[in-house]
C-alpha cells in the first residue's frame, strides 16, 4: 500500500508577457504530398510518431463493410500500421492482423509495442521485435476497461491506466517478464491523464469548467502535489516536454485563452496578447519551441472550420501565426524535435513543416 500526503502547493505564478506577431515565421517552409502507400479511402488514423528523422508509424482502423440490409450496416474495424523510412515520403504496412484501432505506438531501435483500442473491441498491448512478422499480447483486457493513458519511455518498461467506470488504476509493466504491477488509483472523475517519467498528471474537474488545477502524483511513492489554476478553466491540451514540464492550452468561457506551464510546483504564464482570441487545441512541445494547432473563435460555427498553427521559438517571446497548406484536417500531428513537424491531412496525404 502506497504512502500518500496532500500537499496544497501555493502557486508561485510567473508571466512571460510576450509580443504576438500576426505575420507567418519566414525560417520554416511547408511541404504538402501524398504518403505513397496510404490509401485515400476506408481508414482513419489516430496516432503518428517518429523515433528518428527518418523512420516514423501511422497508426489507425480500417472499416470493413462485412452485410448490409435495408436498416443496418455491418462493419469491423481492423487495427492498421504504417511504417516510413524516408519521413513520410512512402509507407510500407506493417502486419497487425488484430480487429481494432491502433491508439497509441511506442518505437524503439529493436522493437515496437502498440495500444489497440476501439469501442468495438477488448484493448490489448502488443509487442513485435521483428517489424510485425509475430507480435506478442504484453496486456489482454476486458471490454469493461478503457486506457485513459499508456507510455513507455523505454522498451523494457512502461505504464498504463485503465477505468471500468468503477475506479481508475494505475500499473506498471515490465516488458521482459510480462509481469504487471498494480500501483494505485486516482479519482474517479480524473478523466484527463498524461503520464510522464516520474510523474502523472490527471486534471482536477470543476462543476463550472473542465477544471480548477492539476494533480501530481509521484508514481514510486504515491506522493500527491495539487496544482490549483487561479480560476476554473477548459483545459484543450497538454503535453509534456523532454524535461518533464507540463503545458496546458487553457480556454476561459470560451472567449480568452492562454498558455501555462508547470514544473516543480510552480505556474509559469506564456501570454499569447491578441492572439488569446484564438481557440486553441492540440499542443506540441520540445525545448524553446510551442506549437498549437487553433482557429478563431468566430469561425467556429462555420462548417468546415480552418485551423492555423501558432507557434514559438524562442519559449513564449514572440509568437506567429502561421497559414496551413491544409487548415481543414490536421490529425494526427508529430513534432520531431526542432527539426520538423508534420500531420496527416486525409486522402493519403500528408502535410509538413521544415525548419530552414
Amino acid at each position: 500500500m502506497c504512502l500518500i500526503f496532500l500537499l496544497l502547493l501555493a502557486v508561485n505564478s510567473c508571466t512571460n508577457k510576450g509580443e504576438e506577431t500576426i505575420n507567418s515565421d519566414e525560417t520554416i517552409g511547408w511541404n504538402k504530398f501524398q504518403g505513397k502507400g496510404i490509401p485515400t479511402s476506408n481508414e482513419s488514423y489516430d496516432k503518428l510518431t517518429f523515433l528518428n528523422e527518418s523512420i516514423g508509424y501511422l497508426g489507425g482502423e480500417e472499416t470493413v463493410i462485412t452485410g448490409r440490409t435495408e436498416k443496418k450496416v455491418n462493419f469491423i474495424q481492423k487495427a492498421v500500421l504504417y511504417k516510413t523510412v524516408d519521413q513520410g515520403n512512402s509507407w510500407s504496412k506493417v502486419n497487425v492482423d488484430q480487429e481494432g484501432n491502433i491508439t497509441e505506438v511506442f518505437p524503439f531501435k529493436d522493437s515496437l509495442i502498440i495500444l489497440n483500442q476501439s469501442l468495438y473491441n477488448e484493448p490489448n498491448i502488443l509487442l513485435t521485435t521483428n517489424n510485425g512478422s509475430d507480435w506478442i499480447e504484453l496486456v489482454k483486457l476486458t471490454n469493461k476497461q478503457y486506457v485513459r493513458a499508456i507510455s513507455f519511455s523505454n522498451s523494457n518498461e512502461g505504464y498504463f491506466i485503465t477505468d471500468d467506470k468503477k475506479t481508475i488504476q494505475v500499473y506498471r509493466l515490465n516488458v521482459d517478464t510480462r509481469d504487471i504491477d498494480t500501483l494505485f488509483t486516482l479519482p474517479n472523475n480524473h478523466y484527463k491523464i498524461t503520464i510522464g517519467k516520474r510523474s502523472i498528471y490527471s486534471l482536477m474537474p470543476d462543476k463550472n469548467a473542465d477544471s480548477k488545477g492539476v494533480l501530481i502524483t509521484n508514481i514510486e511513492t504515491g506522493i500527491i502535489e495539487e496544482v490549483e489554476f487561479d480560476k476554473p478553466y477548459y483545459v484543450e491540451s497538454m503535453a509534456l516536454d523532454e524535461n518533464q514540464e507540463l503545458f496546458l492550452a487553457l480556454d476561459y468561457e470560451n472567449a480568452e485563452s492562454k498558455v501555462i506551464s508547470i514544473i516543480n510546483g510552480k505556474i509559469a504564464e506564456y501570454n499569447l496578447g491578441v492572439l488569446s482570441d484564438y481557440s486553441l487545441g492540440k499542443t506540441f512541445v520540445h525545448k524553446d519551441w510551442i506549437m498549437i494547432i487553433a482557429n478563431q473563435r468566430e469561425n467556429m460555427s462555420m462548417p468546415g472550420v480552418t485551423h492555423k498553427l501558432i507557434m514559438t521559438k524562442d519559449k513564449g517571446k514572440t509568437w506567429t501565426v502561421n497559414e496551413l497548406p491544409d487548415p481543414l484536417y490536421t490529425k494526427p500531428g508529430f513534432l520531431f524535435e526542432n527539426n520538423f513537424f508534420m500531420t496527416y491531412c486525409g486522402n493519403g496525404i500528408f502535410q509538413k513543416m521544415n525548419s530552414k
